[in-house]
């Protein structure tokens, strides 16, 4: 991620080492797409009001199929998880 005056927050493999940590969220099943699909997704990080170290984390996930045949039509599917969190 890159903010303005070049502040960069990255926690990938090859940058140096952060007090950043990784979390994995799982969806309920695997998604599986395709060329021409498209997948939408939403995170929401909600803070307790009187935890301020305990989060609600709410992952919305929309994948629009294109029909495979005609190319044309499409399916719709959506998933919605919560996951609580605590630190």
């Amino acid at each position: 991620m890159t903010w303005p005056q070049g502040v960069v927050l990255s926690c990938a493999p090859w940058e140096d080492r952060t007090h950043w940590k990784h979390t994995l969220f799982f969806l309920n099943a695997p998604v599986s797409v395709h060329r021409g699909d498209t997948v939408l997704g939403e995170i929401i990080l909600t803070r307790n009001r009187f935890h301020r170290r305990h989060f609600r984390v709410k992952i919305s996930l929309t994948t629009k199929r294109k029909h495979e045949k005609s190319g044309n039509a499409e399916r719709q599917s959506q998933e919605s998880r919560e996951y609580f969190m605590w630190r």
